[in-house]
């Protein structure tokens, strides 16, 4: 499992200083239900608001603990896992260490008993259902004097954090072309579009912005969508919420026989991580389920795209050189190959 974060008394505290004490092991949970909601365990004694998990037992494995955990505090079960990370915690002033493993689960089953333990009770513990921004708020805006408070908090938010990473693809339903109107129309999305000596129907050489008009939209989706491996056109989706966030595309082109391809961040959601992610599920997309070779794409220089490079090149792309002032950046199926597990 990947590593999200160590929080340690300098980073908690501003304070120097390590334990040596060995880790207790535990099992947290990210819990979506069937209606998209979280689960969030509220202490009452404490004030505390926390993902649901607790401490792996001697006769148990991670994901054990986790199924029992999950569903002693919120009565559900566990019917989808995937790993999300770890987040150590070492409580120098408490000597005292941790490794928390977190996952996101997913449950279709409507939530039976919860099963508390006596401490639990004690402090009025008790399971809510909120929207993801609730769960993120009421994780976060928590002040704590208590060291272990601190702590609590941290931790979640880190996982909160990783997990507002992930992204899929959703491929697009015609009434669903609203969003792709409003990234066109966007000054600050298509400023990167701005004054190229083109001449296109609807384009803004000033804003890079374009309209396109009902009929053109229509044409546009039966060119782009469903007409993989010549064509491909998806949504950028948060999976946290839903929200879409952008979009990807590729397109095969005969002359180079290679498929170019392109990529577009809605400007609100920019700076978050999102675009490599994205880029991996669009190549697993195009190497794996439709056998394409190679997936190239090129950057004006005078524009200074550096952020577009360097997110290519995270995504496993290799520099070609330049060709009339654009940098020629590509990834094989072989690169893919070799490389896929790593980005």
């Amino acid at each position: 499992m990947k590593q999200i974060c160590e929080l340690n008394d300098r980073i908690v505290l501003g304070t120097e200083g390590l334990s040596e004490k060995a880790p207790r092991i535990t099992a947290r949970a990210i819990v979506r239900n069937q209606s998209g909601l979280y689960a969030v365990i509220y202490a009452e004694k404490w004030k505390l608001h926390s993902l649901p998990g607790g401490g792996v037992e001697d006769s148990e494995d991670v994901q054990t603990a986790l199924r029992r955990e999950v569903c002693e505090e919120t009565g559900c079960v566990c019917d989808d896992i995937r790993e999300l990370g770890i987040v150590s915690e070492n409580r120098a002033t408490l000597d005292y260490t941790q490794i928390n493993h977190y996952f996101v689960v997913t449950t279709a089953h409507t939530p039976g008993e919860t099963h508390l333990t006596e401490a639990e009770r004690d402090c009025r513990t008790a399971v809510k259902w909120v929207a993801f921004d609730e769960l993120v708020r009421l994780i976060n805006d928590q002040e704590f004097d208590r060291v272990q408070g601190k702590y609590l908090k941290l931790r979640d938010v880190a996982a909160l954090r990783e997990y507002e990473k992930w992204v899929e693809l959703y491929i697009p339903k015609r009434e669903d072309l609203w969003f792709y109107q409003k990234m066109m129309s966007d000054p600050e999305t298509m400023s990167y579009n701005a004054n190229w000596d083109v001449s296109y129907p609807g384009y803004h050489r000033d804003t890079g912005c374009i309209d396109y008009p009902d009929e053109v939209l229509t044409d546009w989706y039966d060119d782009w969508v469903g007409r993989e491996p010549d064509c491909f056109y998806a949504y950028i989706q948060r999976c946290c919420d839903g929200v879409w966030i952008g979009d990807v595309n590729f397109h095969y082109t005969p002359e180079k026989d290679w498929h170019d391809m392109g990529i577009v961040i809605y400007a609100p959601y920019r700076g978050r991580g999102y675009a490599v992610p994205a880029l991996k599920l669009m190549l697993d997309h195009a190497f794996r389920d439709w056998g394409i070779s190679r997936i190239h794409n090129d950057f004006e220089v005078a524009r200074n795209e550096i952020a577009a490079w360097e997110t290519h090149r995270r995504a496993g792309f290799r520099e070609l050189g330049m060709e009339d002032g654009f940098l020629q950046m590509m990834i094989t199926r072989d690169d893919w190959r070799k490389h896929g597990n790593q980005i």
